[in-house]
C-alpha cells in the first residue's frame, strides 16, 4: 500500500509506502561481526555476491535471482549461513 503526498517545502509529490525490509546478522565470529538492514533486494545482491559456484543451489538460486524473486534468493543461499529476520519500514520517494 502506497500514498501519494505533496512535499510542501519542495511542490513536489512523493509517495509514501512501507517496504519490506532484512536484518541480516552473525555475531558467533568476534572478528567479522556481521549486523546490517537493507531492502529485500539489496540483502539478496548481497548473498549473490558472496556465493560460492559451488553452492549446491546455484542454479536454482541464479533462476530465482533473474525472476527477481528475492526473498527465494536470500533462502536459498541461507544468508551465507547467517541469521536474517523481515521487517517493514517507511519508505519515501519522490514521484516524477
Amino acid at each position: 500500500m502506497s500514498d501519494i503526498y505533496i512535499n510542501e517545502a519542495t511542490g513536489k509529490k512523493i509517495k509514501v509506502y512501507k517496504q519490506k525490509m532484512v536484518h541480516v546478522y552473525d555475531h558467533e565470529d568476534s572478528r567479522d561481526i556481521l549486523d546490517f538492514t537493507d531492502s529485500e533486494e539489496c540483502v539478496a545482491d548481497w548473498c549473490v555476491e558472496t556465493m560460492f559456484e559451488d553452492d549446491d543451489n546455484y542454479d536454482e538460486i541464479n533462476k530465482a535471482y533473474e525472476n527477481k524473486e528475492w526473498g527465494k534468493v536470500i533462502e536459498l543461499t541461507d544468508c551465507r549461513h547467517c541469521e536474517y529476520e523481515y521487517d517493514e519500514e517507511w519508505a519515501v520517494e519522490e514521484v516524477a
